[in-house]
């Protein structure tokens, strides 16, 4: 049986209550920009259900190292344990990000959209920004609903020790060794080399490979949730049936989204090409003999 709402919302507040729980406490709003990632991410689920999307895992679905060292925990796959890293990780690998959620100064919409660009680095053609802040508003509004003896703080989850994560960018370094072990260090080459680099590290940066829209399951779809509009009155976003007016930050960032993806795109194809020059290139200058003196 499909999940309700209501289902939904109360994994959400067991999330948010441990996010905004000692140690490392977050404040309400940055909690609910992280469970507004999560919604969209597993329906804030602490496992996938079904075909797990290029093997990704828990709330956040993370993969790869990240995941591994996520499972090495005991009880990992509870919304405590997995709220807890959150907090762990994100301090370590992203210290910007975590001090403007622990300042908690920013609007809900730019929270939101700043977890999901620096931590979550999902597939940019099926971000689902717009509904990331419509699932933060609807938890932002559920937790605030709730009477002050329901929302009882829990126990401060198990301190996760600090440890490394390979992230993709350390993947990467094997293939940038290669590309450029062969080559002299001359002042030229040493420059086409460094922007093979740039090269390979921004095709590997996302956390997720690109996917086809049919192998990702349309959250919104299974369980809809009404588009959120600006009450004028409260100065929140309400559900409602119309939809969310336009924010000119949003839109801007969504802008920027594309142009990522399409510069992605473009480096993707011209990459075959620049290691087959540079290839060329250093077979060239390994058949030159320069002179070992000047000529006079």
């Amino acid at each position: 049986m499909p999940d309700t709402q209501s289902d939904i919302l109360a994994r959400g507040q067991t999330f948010i209550q441990a996010l905004i729980a000692a140690p490392s406490p977050l404040p309400l709003i940055s909690a609910c920009a992280v469970g507004g990632n999560g919604w969209q991410e597993n329906l804030l689920r602490p496992v996938t259900v079904g075909v797990k999307d290029h093997g990704s895992d828990g709330v956040m679905q993370w993969r790869l190292s990240r995941l591994t060292e996520l499972e090495r925990l005991p009880n990992w796959n509870t919304l405590q344990i997995q709220a807890q890293f959150f907090k762990t990780e994100c301090q370590r690998d992203y210290p910007r990000l975590w001090a403007d959620l622990v300042a908690g100064k920013k609007s809900l919409e730019t929270l939101t959209a700043n977890i999901m660009v620096q931590y979550e680095r999902p597939n940019l053609a099926l971000a689902a920004l717009d509904s990331r802040i419509t699932y933060a508003h609807a938890l932002l509004n559920h937790m605030e609903a709730l009477p002050k003896a329901a929302t009882p703080v829990p126990d401060a989850a198990p301190s996760i020790a600090a440890a490394s994560i390979g992230g993709t960018l350390v993947a990467a370094a094997p293939l940038v060794q290669y590309l450029v072990k062969d080559i002299p260090t001359s002042h030229i080459l040493m420059t086409v080399g460094t922007g093979i680099a740039m090269l390979v590290a921004s095709l590997v940066i996302n956390r997720k490979p690109p996917v086809l829209v049919s192998q990702i399951p349309d959250a919104a779809a299974d369980h809809p949730i009404a588009p959120a509009v600006l009450d004028e009155t409260s100065g929140r976003y309400q559900p409602a049936t119309k939809v969310q007016p336009t924010l000119s930050s949003i839109e801007q960032l969504k802008a920027l989204i594309a142009q990522r993806a399409a510069i992605d795109a473009q480096i993707a194809q011209l990459q075959p090409s620049v290691q087959a020059a540079m290839a060329e290139m250093a077979d060239l200058l390994g058949k030159i003999k320069l002179p070992l003196q000047p000529s006079t």
